[in-house]
């Protein structure tokens, strides 16, 4: 595909900056510092989940950015879990699990919290 006159391509490694539990879900918070040069830029935003609902992914720009359009594909180049998820998200992954577990040991045995 051929490339306009002024447009680049950045990839940038996502990190968790924030995170809010729910139940049966996650909110994850995450920001990738940018400079990018005048004109036009393709950002492609790595260490994102695969089961992410790619209709809730928002992005934000700041200093007069415009984003003009944002699509989600996983890449299925990678399956192997340990690269896929950082260690930050394996730990949160394995809490959720922890979680989710013991909500149905609660809900089997009539406790309620």
């Amino acid at each position: 595909m051929p490339c306009k006159v002024g447009f680049s391509t950045a990839r940038q490694k996502l990190a968790i900056s924030d995170v809010t539990m729910f139940l049966p879900a996650a909110r994850l918070i995450s920001s990738a510092p940018l400079s990018l040069p005048k004109g036009e830029s393709a950002v492609i935003f790595t260490n994102v989940a695969r089961t992410v609902d790619a209709a809730s992914i928002m992005i934000n720009a700041s200093n007069s950015v415009v984003v003009g359009a944002a699509t989600f594909e996983a890449d299925d180049d990678d399956d192997d879990i340990d690269t896929i998820l950082s260690p930050r998200a394996r730990q949160i992954t394995e809490a959720l699990i922890i979680i989710h577990k013991s909500e149905q040991q609660t809900r089997r045995t009539g406790i309620s919290l």
